[in-house]
């Protein structure tokens, strides 16, 4: 029987920031920008949701596609 926890973790790439290089990284990143804090946000909240009831042990990337 579950226990009704689950434990994932979003795996972050690289967000904007003031120190970011950003041309650099946009080129590098298959989005082609920088994460923002809405998209952490939303990782985080599909993980917290029921959509992801069936999920459990993972990191999911949230990063842009940089870690493919």
């Amino acid at each position: 029987m579950g226990t009704g926890l689950a434990v994932d973790c979003a795996n972050l790439g690289l967000f904007e920031s003031p120190e970011a290089a950003v041309g650099a990284v946009i080129e590098l990143t298959p989005s082609g920008r920088l994460g923002t804090v809405e998209d952490i946000a939303d990782a985080v909240v599909f993980l917290a949701s029921d959509a992801s009831k069936f999920v459990n042990g993972v990191g999911l990337p949230v990063d842009g596609g940089m870690g493919m």
